[in-house]
């Protein structure tokens, strides 16, 4: 099952709104199915310590390493299709008072994961018809 596939199920009601499934069968159809799992596990190994560093640089006042952070990570979430996570790291990376929470960042970041997990979960198991 393809990632556009996934997300025309309507089984991932929250998650749907995290992701561009567009983008992520684009990287499908580019590069396979088997080098997007790998790509999403290398994402999903970068995204919990990133995101760790940007909440504790929001928490103790050091918003110039939350923004450089936030840059970093929005453009590997937007490279992969985590929009949701890339919008939220755009906020935080000008600095925008009107941007997420860090409660509310850390929940988009776990949504953006869960996608993610699904996602190389489905390709995991249609890797044989790449």
């Amino acid at each position: 099952m393809t990632p556009l596939a996934i997300a025309q199920s309507g089984r991932h009601v929250f998650v749907d709104v995290a992701l561009d499934y567009d983008k992520l069968e684009d990287l499908r159809s580019s590069i396979g199915g088997a080098a997007l799992s790998a790509l999403l596990d290398l994402m999903l190994q970068d995204i919990p310590p990133r995101v760790g560093v940007i909440l504790t640089a929001l928490a103790s006042s050091q918003p110039r390493l939350a923004a450089s952070q936030a840059h970093a990570l929005r453009g590997a979430a937007s490279g992969i299709g985590a929009q949701g996570l890339a919008e939220a790291c755009r906020a935080i990376e000008r600095l925008d008072h009107a941007g997420p929470s860090p409660m509310r960042f850390a929940w988009i970041a776990e949504q953006a994961c869960t996608g993610l997990r699904r996602v190389r979960d489905q390709l995991s198991t249609s890797t044989s018809s790449d």
